[in-house]
């Protein structure tokens, strides 16, 4: 009977171990998102900024290019969070899996 115990504790102590991993992963993704948004919510803000700002007739060629630089820079800031974002989905959906093999659950 001894060993019997053991072994579900030993299960319990995995299905613990499974479920702070996935925890951890939808921690990270979550945060990974919010950085996402907000260097979207930059780049859309600095598209708006260049757009006006081509709407003045003195800006220069040196100014419209400058702005093309920020646009440009805010949006390989967002391929870099979306790369980031999708590298903690993958640990998210992987976490899952194994919690849900550890509780021998069916995913859908």
């Amino acid at each position: 009977m001894s060993a019997g115990i053991e072994n579900g504790e030993d299960a319990e102590t995995d299905l613990s171990s499974e479920l702070e991993a996935a925890r951890e992963s939808m921690e990270g993704r979550y945060n990974a998102y919010q950085e996402l948004h907000d260097a979207y919510a930059e780049g859309i803000e600095r598209d708006k900024e260049m757009y006006q700002a081509m709407t003045n007739e003195d800006l220069t060629v040196d100014e419209l290019q400058e702005r093309i630089d920020q646009v440009n820079e805010s949006y390989t800031i967002v391929t870099e969070q979306q790369e980031q974002f999708n590298t903690y989905t993958d640990q998210y959906n992987e976490a899952k899996a194994s919690l849900y093999e550890a509780a021998d659950l069916e995913q859908e």
